[in-house]
C-alpha cells in the first residue's frame, strides 16, 4: 500500500482555512456557552487538580479516575486551559472547537490515504465529519474533551501507521505507538486501534499472519494494560446490570447509533429507555435482526470488494468500548451522541463508497463539466442542512437549564433531567421550585441521589424533620448511600445534635472511606468540641485522600495552629492557598502566622494578594495598617 503525497502546500493551506471557517460558522456562537452541571463541575470547575499545574496536581491526575475513566492527559489539557483563561468557559470550549476541526482535517487525510489519493472523496468525508450534528455534543460540551482529544491521537496514530506500512520507517512506526499511548491517556475508548490495523491488513489482502501480529505487539500490549486499568474504574458500573441486559442494550444501541447518524433528529444529551429489556420484545428483536442482516450483507460484498466490510466492522469495533455505559442507576440509555464520534468514520466510509459508485454511474467521467456541477449541488444538499442542525444543537448546550429543559421536552419522565434541573434551581436560591422539580423526578423513579438532593433543600428551608424523613427514605433504598448519611449528619449538626451528627459522619466514612469531605465534616465538629487531636487526624486523612482539597488543608492548618504547631500550620495554609489562590481565610491566617514568626515581608505579600482580588477587604487593610504602625 502506497501512502499518497499531499497536494501542493497552497491547496492544503486553503483546505485548512476553509475547514476552520466552516466549523467556526457553526460553533463560534457556542464558544460563549457556560459550563453545564453534567460532569463539568466534577471534572473542571470543582476539580482542584485542574486549577494548578504542580507535582501534586500532576500526581493526582495520573493516580485518579474521573471517577470511572482514566484520563490524565485530558486533565492536563484542562490545566492548560485554566492556565490560559482561568475559570472562563470560553477557553475550554475553544480548545474543543480546535480539536474537532483538526480531527475533521485528519479524517479527510485518512480517507485520502485509504482511497489512494482521491481528493474529492477525502474532502467530502472531512466536511461531513466536521458538520455532522451528531458530533455537536463532543464539541459543545467541555467534559467531552476526552472524546475529541483521544480521537485526535487515534487519527494521528492511524495515519502514522499507514505511512509506516508504505515506507517501513521505524521512526513512523514508533511515532504511531507513542500517539496511540497519548490517545489511551486521553480516553481508553481508542483501545481497539490495533484490531483496526488487522482489519486494514485483511482489506489489503495481507496473508502473513505471524508478521501481521508481531509488528503490532506494542499496540496490543498497551491495549491490554489500559484495558485492565479501565476495568478497575468501571467495577461498580459492571455490577449494575446483568450480562444479558448489557448484551441486548449493546446490540440495540448499535442500531440506534446508526439511526442517529443517518437521521440526526431529535438529538439529546440523554436517550432514556423505559421499556423492558428482553430478546423477545420487538424493540430489541427488530434491531438485532437488522444488525445481523447488515453484517451478512457486508460479508456478502466480499465477493466483489473488501471495502464495505472494512467500513462496517470499523463501525462495530470502535463502538464496542462505549457499550458498557448504557445502564446507570435506575435509568437505561440507548446511546450517547459522543459515543459515535469515531465509529461514524466507518459509516462515512460506506456511504461515500456507495455514493461514489452511484455517482460514477449517473455521471460518467466523460461528462466532466456536468460532474463538477453535480458534485457541488450534492455536497450543498447534504452539508447545508447538517450544518444548520449542528448550529441549532450547539445552542442547546448554552447552560444547564437549557440542556435539561431540552431533555424534558423529549423525555418528560426522565428523573435524571428533573434532578439536574432541581440542582440548578437550588443553586439559584429558588428552593420551592427546586423541591417541586425533585418531587416530579421522584414520581418516575425512587432515586437515592434525587432524594438526597431533596433532603438538602428541605434542610436549607429549615424543614428539619421532613429532611430527616427524606434521607431515611434514601437509606431505605440504599443503606450505604454516602450522600444520605452525610446529609443526615449535616441536619443533626445544624440542630445541635452533635453526637448523632458524628455517628452519621462515621457511618458515611465506613461506607465511603475514600471520600475526603466526610472526614472534613467530622473533623470540623470535633474541632468545635475541643477534640483537637482527633480533628487533626481526620483532616490529615482528608488531605491524604485529596491533597488538592483546599478546605481540608485550611482546616488542618486551623487545628495545627491550635496545637501550637506554627510551622506545620503554615505549610497547610500554604497548600490551601496554592490550590485556591483566592482563598481569603487561608491567606489571612497565613499572613498572621508569618508576622507572628517574624516574617513580615511574607505577611505583607499575603495581605496585598488579598487586596488584589478583594480591594475592600477590611481584615487585610487593617493588618497592613497595624504592620505599618508597628514598623514606625
Amino acid at each position: 500500500m502506497t501512502f499518497p503525497a499531499l497536494p501542493e502546500r497552497r491547496t492544503v493551506l486553503g483546505i485548512v482555512v476553509g475547514f476552520f471557517l466552516l466549523t467556526g460558522a457553526i460553533y463560534w456562537h457556542s464558544l460563549g456557552n457556560g459550563f453545564v452541571r453534567w460532569d463539568d463541575g466534577m471534572l473542571i470547575t470543582e476539580n482542584p487538580a485542574v486549577r494548578v499545574i504542580s507535582p501534586a496536581s500532576l500526581k493526582a491526575v495520573f493516580t485518579h479516575y474521573d471517577p470511572e475513566l482514566y484520563i490524565p492527559l485530558t486533565f492536563m489539557s484542562y490545566q492548560l486551559d485554566f492556565k490560559l483563561g482561568g475559570q472562563d468557559p470560553f477557553m475550554f470550549h475553544f480548545t474543543n472547537y480546535i480539536l474537532h476541526t483538526l480531527n475533521a482535517l485528519l479524517v479527510a487525510w485518512l480517507f485520502y490515504a485509504l482511497t489512494g489519493g482521491r481528493k474529492g472523496v477525502a474532502l467530502l468525508a472531512g466536511l461531513l465529519f466536521a458538520v455532522h450534528p451528531l458530533h455537536t455534543e463532543a464539541v459543545a460540551w467541555a467534559s467531552a474533551r476526552k472524546d475529541v482529544l483521544s480521537a485526535f491521537f487515534f487519527l494521528l496514530s492511524f495515519l502514522a501507521w499507514l505511512s509506516y506500512r508504505s515506507s517501513s520507517e521505524k521512526r513512523t512506526y514508533w511515532s504511531s505507538v507513542v500517539l496511540f499511548l497519548l490517545g489511551l491517556l486521553s480516553k481508553v475508548m481508542v483501545v481497539t486501534l490495533p484490531v483496526l490495523f488487522l482489519l486494514l491488513d485483511l482489506r489489503d489482502r495481507r496473508k502473513d499472519w505471524k508478521q501481521m501480529l508481531l509488528e503490532k505487539w506494542p499496540f496490543f500490549a498497551l491495549s491490554f494494560i489500559f484495558g485492565v486499568i479501565a476495568l478497575f474504574g468501571k467495577q461498580e458500573l459492571f455490577a449494575m446490570t446483568s450480562s444479558s441486559t448489557k448484551l441486548l442494550l449493546a446490540l440495540k444501541s448499535m442500531v440506534f447509533s446508526m439511526q442517529l447518524f443517518f437521521w440526526p433528529h431529535p438529538l439529546s444529551v440523554l436517550y432514556p429507555y423505559g421499556g423492558s429489556v428482553s430478546l423477545l420484545s420487538l424493540p430489541f428483536l427488530g434491531p438485532i435482526v437488522l444488525l445481523l442482516l447488515l453484517t451478512l450483507a457486508a460479508l456478502w460484498t466480499l465477493r466483489w470488494t473488501r471495502d464495505i466490510a472494512f467500513g462496517w466492522f470499523f463501525f462495530i469495533i470502535t463502538i464496542i468500548p462505549t457499550l458498557t455505559n448504557l445502564a446507570k442507576g435506575l435509568e437505561v440509555y440507548l446511546g450517547s451522541d459522543r459515543y459515535v464520534y469515531l465509529p461514524s468514520i466507518g459509516l462515512l466510509w460506506i456511504v461515500l463508497l456507495l455514493g461514489m459508485a452511484l455517482f460514477d454511474t449517473l455521471f460518467p467521467v466523460s461528462r466532466g463539466q456536468v460532474r463538477r456541477y453535480a458534485v457541488g449541488i450534492i455536497a450543498l444538499l447534504f452539508l447545508l442542512p447538517l450544518s444548520l442542525k449542528a448550529y441549532a444543537q450547539s445552542s442547546v448546550w448554552k447552560d444547564t437549564r437549557s440542556l435539561f429543559s431540552h431533555v424534558l421536552s423529549l423525555y418528560p419522565s426522565s428523573y435524571v433531567a428533573h434532578n439536574n434541573l432541581g440542582n440548578v434551581l437550588r443553586r439559584e436560591g429558588k428552593l420551592d421550585e427546586a423541591v417541586a422539580e425533585f418531587r416530579e423526578g421522584l414520581t418516575s423513579a425512587s432515586d437515592v441521589r434525587t432524594l438526597s438532593n431533596l433532603g438538602a433543600v428541605l434542610r436549607k428551608q429549615g424543614k428539619v424533620q421532613e429532611a430527616l424523613e427524606t434521607y431515611r427514605s434514601a437509606l431505605a433504598i440504599n443503606s450505604t448511600s454516602g450522600e444520605a448519611l452525610t446529609g443526615m449528619g449535616l441536619v443533626y449538626a445544624q440542630t445541635g445534635q452533635i453526637e448523632k451528627a458524628l455517628e452519621m459522619y462515621g457511618e458515611a466514612i465506613a461506607v465511603r472511606p475514600y471520600y475526603a469531605q466526610s472526614y472534613v465534616n467530622r473533623g470540623s465538629l470535633l474541632l468545635d468540641r475541643g477534640q483537637v487531636e482527633d480533628a487533626v487526624r481526620d483532616f490529615r486523612s482528608a488531605v491524604r485522600l485529596d491533597p488538592l482539597l483546599p478546605e481540608a488543608q485550611y482546616d488542618l492548618g486551623v487545628a495545627l495552629q491550635r496545637q501550637g504547631e506554627a510551622a506545620m500550620a503554615i505549610a497547610a495554609y500554604e497548600a490551601a492557598r496554592n490550590v485556591e489562590p483566592e482563598f481569603t481565610a487561608a491567606r489571612l491566617n497565613l499572613g498572621a502566622l508569618y508576622y507572628q514568626e517574624q516574617r513580615p515581608a511574607e505577611a505583607r505579600r499575603e495581605f496585598r494578594a488579598i487586596l488584589s482580588f478583594d480591594p475592600d477587604n477590611a481584615a487585610a487593610l487593617s493588618a497592613l495598617r497595624q504592620m505599618d504602625a508597628a514598623a514606625n
